[in-house]
């Protein structure tokens, strides 16, 4: 039998003491003569089909991350492990050592009843299904391409070869001074980094989608499958807007 915790609360109406009663079920949504309603005010609504769709989308939400990976242990590259562990105990990140690839994925948290998760296997196995698509255009659209690449390999790697592509595809200028020759990227390079490891990290990765890097003459555009946060827009972003939370 399926049981309701409602909230109650004292109110005043009219001048007059009352109880508010609140309750929802946990099986949204819930349909009357085969259509979905929402309570607005004193009013049921019925549901759009977007509005339908995203209400069953977020009941079903799961964290991908969390999934388990059919990747084994043996997939894992040691290397890169090694290599995480120790820029993380740098930045004093992690307070312990790497131990072993299982005993370092199980403190990680990427292990689960003995099986690699889904971002273990993103984060340390070379063949995955993920990639990135780069490609240089003559000018300010995409009729005329220079350059296409591909790449494949763990998320490090895929950062590592996404800036580099892009710092070789982009103007740099030098300027003498009292230390020497500086070369001056027309781009910061810290932006560059910054603008592909948010690009990985907040992709939908139950999207099977490639992340893109396209370079034009005059700007560098970067995709990555996904959405933004509801109610949020991309302008928000760059104005500098904050969750009030």
């Amino acid at each position: 039998m399926n049981q309701i915790f409602p909230e109650i609360t004292e109110k005043e109406l009219e001048r007059k003491k009352c109880i508010l009663v609140k309750f929802e079920g946990l099986n949204r949504p819930y349909y009357a003569y085969g259509r979905a309603y929402m309570r607005v005010g004193d009013e049921n609504r019925q549901l759009s089909s977007k509005e339908l769709e995203k209400l069953i989308l977020e009941k079903n939400k799961t964290f991908w991350e969390k999934g388990f990976s059919d990747k084994k242990l043996k997939d894992i590259n040691e290397e890169t492990v090694k290599g995480f562990m120790e820029k993380a105990n740098k930045a004093k990140r992690i307070n312990f050592k790497f131990q072993g690839v299982k005993p370092t994925l199980n403190r990680l948290g990427l292990l689960k009843e003995n099986r690699l998760l889904n971002a273990g296997e993103i984060l340390f196995c070379d063949e995955n299904s993920f990639e990135v698509q780069a490609a240089v255009f003559a000018g300010t659209d995409k009729l005329t391409f220079l350059d296409i690449r591909q790449f494949k390999g763990n998320l490090f790697n895929l950062q590592e070869q996404s800036e580099t592509y892009i710092k070789e595809h982009i103007d740099w200028r030098a300027e003498l001074g009292a230390g020497g020759r500086e070369e001056i990227p027309e781009i910061p390079v810290r932006a560059i980094t910054e603008a592909v490891v948010n690009s990985l990290c907040h992709r939908d990765y139950t999207n099977p989608n490639a992340n893109k890097i396209a370079v034009f003459k005059n700007r560098i555009e970067i995709y990555n499958p996904g959405q933004f946060p509801e109610g949020y827009e991309p302008e928000d972003f760059i104005k500098g807007r904050q969750n009030p939370f």
